[in-house]
């Protein structure tokens, strides 16, 4: 409907992208419950989900709902990602596991392993798996309400440092690192791009892209020079945006466009 909402750490903001008129939602002006906005969803009838570090907002263009662990029973208050399945119910990453909206209540899959970790980056295979990141750790696969983490010690990389991570097709995992890009295929068959294999010129990405043909595009960190790469036909190539960002927050594709933002003024 040509609005982009964005998260910033001073609010929401709602872009017109036919007139560059941006509206502004901080705690003050509406019922946002913190200005720390991490991610948003909108769902299948346009409403708004907004994950900050204070809890979960709701937002139909008319009324604020607040989602805590006070309120509504959540593992945790600082929320990292928010999502949905194919049941069209509402997934949160949050600090010690995740919990989901059944259209009634929240229930909660904790992670015993690792309580303190903030859960985030959530993604589905074809399987209705949940993927997600596990704060300076690595990635986990919850399926049948059980998490399988992989680790630095289970793939002989390092895997602490995870930035991003996407899930194309074909099921296969690709994740941003600082030791370059990483896929998971299937089989648990990992590849690994980097300067020391298979000629990607950098190790340090922030995050990973799909587009519509489910085409690779990893975001360097060194995009304050405008650099992105994109994975094709087994070969990487480089492009230079000429408008580039120190610090980018988001990196999407959406009605078949890449659309890069620092979160600011810079779109």
């Amino acid at each position: 409907n040509n609005f982009l909402w964005i998260g910033t750490d001073c609010g929401l903001l709602k872009l017109n992208a036919l007139s560059s008129e941006v509206t502004e939602y901080n705690k003050i002006n509406s019922g946002l419950i913190s200005n720390n906005v991490s991610d948003i969803l909108i769902d299948q009838n346009g409403k708004k989900w907004i994950a900050t570090d204070q809890g979960l907002n709701s937002f139909d263009g008319l009324l604020w709902q607040q989602f805590t662990k006070q309120s509504h029973g959540l593992i945790n208050n600082k929320i990292s990602d928010v999502s949905i399945d194919s049941q069209n119910k509402i997934w949160i990453g949050q600090i010690g596991g995740v919990s989901y909206f059944d259209g009634q209540k929240w229930l909660n899959i904790p992670n015993q392993e690792f309580p303190t970790k903030s859960f985030k980056n959530i993604q589905w295979d074809n399987a209705n798996n949940l993927w997600m990141i596990i704060e300076n750790t690595g990635i986990s696969k919850l399926q049948n309400s059980v998490y399988t983490t992989y680790k630095d010690a289970d793939t002989y990389t390092n895997l602490n440092f995870v930035s991003d991570l996407k899930i194309d097709g074909s099921d296969n995992i690709w994740i941003a690192s600082n030791h370059g890009v990483i896929k998971l295929g299937k089989n648990n068959l990992w590849n690994f791009y980097s300067m020391d294999y298979r000629n990607l010129p950098e190790d340090n990405f922030s995050a990973i892209a799909l587009d519509a043909n489910n085409a690779v595009l990893a975001l360097s960190n060194n995009f304050d020079k405008g650099f992105i790469y994109k994975f094709s036909d087994g070969v990487w190539n480089k492009f230079t945006f000429q408008n580039a960002m120190i610090n980018p927050k988001l990196f999407k594709f959406s009605n078949n466009k890449l659309i890069v933002s620092d979160g600011g003024n810079n779109l």
